[in-house]
């Protein structure tokens, strides 16, 4: 099964989900500035600190960090047990 037509433009995206316990890196060092996409990340469980063009942020579970600039630098490290992140990247807008 497939979908042909996507909604409201989506024309390609990437997901990842990525796991980690209390103090371990959950999103590792980078930006998108290359491709110039913005990226969604949701935190599923447990909580996460993002760290996101040098402003730190701790993020609970069920709740979605935007980073709409490509260029900004960003990475994330759980601060819980069984913390999950999805991250969700659109491609260039």
């Amino acid at each position: 099964m497939g979908l042909t037509n996507f909604p409201n433009g989506i024309t390609s995206f990437g997901v990842n989900a990525w796991r980690g316990d209390d103090g371990e890196r959950v999103i590792t060092p980078h930006n998108h500035e290359e491709e110039g996409e913005p990226e969604l990340y949701v935190v599923i469980s447990g909580a996460a600190r993002f760290e996101i063009a040098g402003e730190q942020v701790d993020v609970p579970a069920v709740t979605c960090v935007y980073v709409e600039n490509p260029a900004a630098d960003r990475v994330a490290h759980a601060t819980a047990d069984g913390t999950v992140v999805l991250s969700i990247g659109a491609g260039t807008p």
